[in-house]
């Protein structure tokens, strides 16, 4: 088995993934990823489905990017810290039916034109669950607490 910590430099506890890319969970609006299409179509680009970023929870009924100002949200029974923005990388830019880049730099381009922080262009929040239990499709998410994220 191997693990690897993440980055204490924003979690709020010792925590480790096992098969994640950094953090244990990514949670995307819907409506976030409609602003990024529109922002690609605007550009003359094609849109992205949301498998291309991945994310394990994918939340519906809030505005574009809201997830960005919360700190702690509840998927039924289970506290999750919303840790820090994710930055993308390049595989964002492969179409997973295909195993091509149709184009090698979108939806980076797009993205860094409007969503770079300090640690590169962002979409989704990294989790860290605070106790296990079961996510359900449908679950309710109940957002805890917030603040303006330093992402």
């Amino acid at each position: 088995d191997e693990f690897r910590a993440v980055d204490m430099n924003f979690a709020r506890s010792i925590a480790q993934v096992g098969f994640a890319d950094g953090y244990p969970m990514l949670m995307i609006s819907e409506a976030s990823l409609v602003d990024l299409n529109e922002h690609l179509t605007a550009r003359g680009k094609d849109t992205v489905p949301m498998t291309r970023f991945r994310p394990n929870i994918v939340i519906a009924g809030c505005e574009a990017f809201a997830e960005d100002d919360w700190q702690q949200v509840r998927v039924g029974d289970i506290p999750l810290d919303v840790v820090k923005g994710c930055a993308r990388c390049v595989t964002t830019t492969v179409d997973q039916q295909t195993g091509t880049r149709p184009d090698v730099k979108e939806p980076l381009a797009t993205l860094a034109s409007y969503r770079t922080v300090a640690h590169g262009a962002i979409f989704g929040q990294n989790l860290i669950h605070r106790a296990m239990g079961t996510l359900r499709a449908g679950d309710t998410v109940n957002i805890t607490e917030t603040a303006v994220a330093a992402n």
